[in-house]
């Protein structure tokens, strides 16, 4: 199986280091590129076209919210996780909102970046450990964190663009019940 191609996108020296030195220790995909702020990422992602993006959100010059906004207008089939310590639900709902496909907190990145960069990479969508401490154990690989697939894709009747919305379930109740009802699927 060929190694996913990742982009990492932080202002962080250090906080790209240790990305880095996870990835070197899992051996699970190729950091082909770095970029330090949102105009750098949008550059980078057209220049080297990677499998995926971990995304930051606090960024000098252009926040990786705006700068997922501008990739997902340009590159529709781009893949963007955040990787961020903003836990703030209208955050991660905007996020998603842009175009994002999967949120992580950095506290939770060591556990989760296998299972949401899997999740994306497989078409589907990823919310961190923490955002949902609700949904009980971890599965027997000690894996948690929500792995969403949503419904087919629903219009925007002002835009034509397709939507990304986190239910607002996410934001007012522990319970995942709701994905059931409204036709999500979910595995932990």
């Amino acid at each position: 199986m060929a190694l996913a191609q990742i982009l990492v996108v932080d202002d962080s020296f250090q906080w790209r280091g240790i990305v880095s030195t996870l990835f070197d220790t899992k051996n699970c995909h190729k950091i082909i590129g770095v970029a330090e702020n949102g105009l750098e990422a949008i550059h980078k992602v057209n220049e080297l076209r990677p499998d995926l993006t971990l995304m930051d959100i606090s960024l000098p010059e252009l926040n990786g919210i705006e700068a997922t906004r501008q990739i997902c207008k340009s590159n529709a089939d781009s893949k963007i996780e955040f990787v961020s310590m903003l836990a703030d639900s209208a955050i991660v709902e905007a996020a998603f909102d842009v175009g994002g496909s999967g949120y992580i907190l950095k506290h939770d990145f060591s556990q989760d970046f296998c299972t949401g960069i899997k999740a994306l990479l497989e078409g589907r969508q990823f919310l961190s450990r923490s955002l949902t401490r609700d949904s009980g154990p971890p599965d027997i690989d000690g894996q948690c964190g929500i792995q969403i697939q949503r419904p087919a894709a629903r219009r925007n009747n002002f835009s034509g663009v397709r939507t990304r919305r986190l239910p607002r379930f996410l934001r007012i109740t522990p319970s995942l019940s709701h994905l059931l009802i409204s036709g999500w699927r979910f595995t932990e």
